[in-house]
Formats: C-alpha cells, sequence, structure tokens
C-alpha cells in the first residue's frame, strides 16, 4: 500500500502600493471619442 505524499506549500505575504494606472489599450482607435466607441465610455 502506497502512502499520498502531500507537497509543502509556503505562502508569503508581499505587501504593494495601490496601482496608479489602469492601461487599457485599443485596437483601433486614434482619439478620445473612437476609444469610447469602441469601449462604451458609459
Amino acid at each position: 500500500m502506497k502512502r499520498k505524499v502531500s507537497p509543502v506549500v509556503t505562502v508569503t505575504v508581499i505587501e504593494r502600493p495601490a496601482r496608479k494606472l489602469i492601461l487599457l489599450r485599443s485596437k483601433k482607435a486614434t482619439d478620445y471619442f473612437s476609444y469610447c466607441e469602441e469601449k462604451g465610455c458609459d
């Protein structure tokens, strides 16, 4: 009879600063209004 071997997992908590930029790229837009038409800026 074989025993199941449980893997050892180490967890490290890392505090990181809040994000200051969220970058959403567009495939076709060349200006703000065409970007809003593509992404839906409601």
